[in-house]
């Protein structure tokens, strides 16, 4: 699996890929007091300064930009205001981005309701502000809210209702409740299961005792331990088939990350056309057919995130299956991420430059480096998929 540089160097939660300023710097997006970013700052370059290995040593150089850049964005108040801005319109666009593919089926249960606030609070948003905002797309959608349970039993909750028409937190609650208790059922349920098929082993046993059975010298007692040839047969089969299961999903991440891959890649060959010297010109091309290139950009860091992140998923299902073709995969997917990984550090590198307000001569020769820039032929090889069954 890839490594997190940034939990490793700068001690970041191992579940932020991409840290925003106020993360690096390890602040509250509320906090108060400016004399809290010059300490934070100072802390975080300590740790930095600390490092003696040279194994990140051109990463730690880029975070090192990264942590001035917070610092000196998040002391002046305009740019603060302008940089909390922009942060929360990108949140909201990669949460709906998130959720728009589960409200298409036009309902949504409880279940998949708790799944999608727990995604709204790894990019940042509160429990109450990811579940109005899931609750106000629905709305607009036409989605209903429906509890999937087949048959209501007493004391519990069986609900059919419009996203808006009811305080969605509270249900969740209560369904949480009900599925608390209705766990613990199944337990007990399962636990008088064992006791009773354990009694009836022991009777079993003691009326081939009392019989005496035996059989000839040299065949195999009727009571011996050890499961049979049947069960060992039936476990083998199940484990096979989970493990083809697993292999197909994986496989299917795998595709979707090369075809994100794939869009990456042709952003950056459109991107191309906006410089020299393919633009046949010796400036930028601000925009070609309405779109501005830093769009193009976007699009493409974007799309490559979004191929890593299904390449790291594809890894964790492929850990879990031990055949020879799924180790080969999951090597190429890691090589794949890392691949990726330093094209997005190539597009953090250019914009902590660009940041720096160069000359228009530098800036021109900042893009033609980044847009010049190869990319793997390797990131557009689909997978044959597996027969799950």
């Amino acid at each position: 699996m890839a490594e997190n540089r940034y939990y490793q160097l700068l001690g970041i939660s191992e579940d932020i890929k991409y840290p925003n300023y106020y993360q690096l710097l390890g602040l509250d997006f509320r906090f108060k007091d400016e004399a809290e970013i010059q300490d934070a700052f100072k802390s975080q370059m300590k740790r930095l300064q600390h490092i003696k290995s040279s194994k990140h040593k051109g990463f730690i150089e880029f975070l090192k930009g990264e942590l001035k850049d917070a610092r000196r964005t998040l002391a002046d108040a305009n740019k603060r205001a302008q940089y909390d801005k922009d942060l929360v319109a990108d949140r909201l666009e990669e949460f709906k981005r998130l959720i728009e593919p589960v409200l298409s089926s036009g309902h949504l249960t409880f279940k998949t309701i708790e799944t999608l606030c727990k995604h709204g609070v790894r990019l940042g948003f509160t429990v109450n502000d990811a579940t109005e905002f899931i609750s106000r797309q629905a709305t607009e959608l036409g989605v209903k809210l429906v509890d999937p349970t087949p048959a209501p039993a007493a004391g519990t909750i069986n609900v059919q209702l419009n996203a808006n028409e009811e305080d969605v937190k509270a249900v969740l609650l209560a369904r949480k409740r009900q599925e608390s208790m209705a766990r613990g059922s199944k337990r007990r349920s399962e636990s008088e299961t064992r006791s009773e098929r354990g009694r009836g082993q022991d009777r079993s046993q003691g009326n081939r005792k009392r019989r005496g059975e035996s059989e000839s010298e040299g065949g195999r007692p009727r009571g011996s331990g050890g499961p049979s040839s049947r069960t060992l047969s039936r476990q083998q089969r199940w484990k096979a088939q989970e493990q083809k299961r697993v292999q197909a999903r994986a496989i299917a991440e795998y595709n979707r990350a090369i075809l994100a891959s794939k869009a990456a890649m042709a952003r950056h060959n459109e991107l191309r056309s906006y410089f020299p010297p393919v633009n046949r010109s010796k400036k930028i091309t601000e925009q070609i057919n309405g779109k501005h290139y830093s769009e193009v950009f976007e699009q493409e860091i974007r799309s490559f995130r979004e191929s890593k992140e299904q390449f790291e998923l594809c890894c964790k299902l492929l850990e879990k299956v031990g055949d020879s073709r799924s180790k080969r995969t999951l090597e190429i997917a890691e090589a794949h991420v890392r691949e990726i990984e330093s094209y997005l550090h190539q597009g953090n590198e250019l914009k902590r430059r660009l940041h720096g307000q160069p000359t228009q001569r530098d800036e021109i020769r900042l893009w033609m480096k980044f847009v010049r820039a190869t990319r793997s032929r390797a990131l557009t090889s689909r997978l044959q998929l597996t027969d799950p069954t």
